[in-house]
């Protein structure tokens, strides 16, 4: 069994072991450089069977320690294989290897599509649970076939939308910056936490792939709602979004109507919208998602203790400071210190 180790780029070999097909958007270097400053790339294989995680780590401040928690997208481990045994000892090298980078403990958010979950279930080492639904539209570049898998409600405003408003994709360099300008100021007016907005490393590098696009809705020349698209061969998600605080009935639908055309266009046959801000059913933003397609995904996240010592330390020290923290379901309680 082989590790390969690599920052900021993939080994040649996960190509191999993981065509386009078998990844998320998320695993795509040019994503993960958009996203994160540095990530590490593990690649873990014997002969045939492979294992592969990306990340970033996130320092715990005053401890010269790391942890994992994703905050875009869906990701996860890959695996080439069922043999549990291969997985069973591809995870342990891995755990000691994050240990070695003093990561203590990861979040895993798994892909929905991909359910790359499944491999993991048999193994103690991984606690996974259902978090939560999330909405995925099918897609189609016949106008009448795409409007059919959206509620009636939905197909109404959608009308009105097409009948007033004009959607059509932000070109290029100026078109990120208008959508970053748009985004930024919703942002704010939602009083959103600022790990929401990013900085020029994401747009800067988002501008410069194939991967990322922009996309809009006017009603005569004024921009009122857009939305920052990764597109991928499996599947495209719906990553940021933005609109205008009197953004009109309709635009929203017709944004991702037009999206969702064009990611057809492009040979995807699949959006990723994403759930909403809770995991409660009746969740509004879930509702608004839920319009747009005939079901759902279950969207599931893993748990990953790298340092159990460190991890319990800090859990403990947190649950002491602040006794309310040990009702807390977070995984990274110790993160949750002095915002409650």
């Amino acid at each position: 069994m082989k590790l390969v180790l690599t920052e900021n780029f993939h080994d040649a070999r996960f190509d191999q072991f993981f065509p386009i097909g078998r990844r998320s958007a998320f695993h795509e270097a040019a994503v993960l450089t958009a996203i994160a400053p540095k990530w590490y790339s593990v690649l873990i294989f014997d002969g045939s069977m492979a294992f592969h995680n990306s990340f970033c780590a996130s320092p715990i401040d005053g401890t010269g320690l790391f942890d994992v928690e994703p905050l875009l997208g869906y990701a996860g481990p890959l695996v080439t294989t069922a043999d549990q045994d291969f997985i069973r000892a591809a995870l342990e090298l891995y755990s000691n290897t994050c240990s070695e980078l003093k990561i203590i403990a990861e979040l895993v958010r798994f892909d929905p599509m991909l359910k790359n979950h499944l491999s993991f279930l048999p193994q103690g080492k991984v606690e996974i649970t259902a978090a939560k639904r999330v909405i995925v539209v099918s897609c189609f570049s016949d106008p009448a076939n795409q409007m059919s898998q959206f509620s009636q409600p939905c197909r109404r405003r959608l009308r009105a939308g097409l009948r007033q408003y004009r959607f059509e994709r932000l070109h290029g360099a100026a078109g990120f910056l208008r959508f970053r300008a748009q985004y930024e100021t919703s942002v704010r007016r939602l009083n959103l936490n600022d790990r929401w907005l990013f900085s020029d490393q994401l747009y800067d590098n988002a501008a410069k792939s194939d991967l990322f696009a922009t996309y809009g809705v006017y009603d005569g020349d004024r921009l009122v709602s857009s939305a920052l698209v990764v597109h991928h061969p499996r599947c495209s998600h719906y990553m940021l979004v933005a609109s205008v605080a009197d953004y009109p009935p309709g635009a929203s639908e017709l944004l991702i109507f037009g999206i969702a055309r064009e990611c057809a266009s492009l040979g995807t046959s699949h959006l990723m919208l994403g759930g909403g801000r809770t995991a409660a059913p009746d969740d509004g933003l879930l509702r608004f998602k839920q319009k747009f397609a005939k079901g759902f995904c279950q969207f599931h996240i893993g748990h990953l203790i790298h340092d159990g010592r460190s991890y319990r330390e800090l859990c403990d020290g947190a649950i002491v400071a602040e006794p309310s923290l040990a009702s807390s379901s977070f995984f990274l309680k110790y993160r949750l210190r002095g915002k409650e």
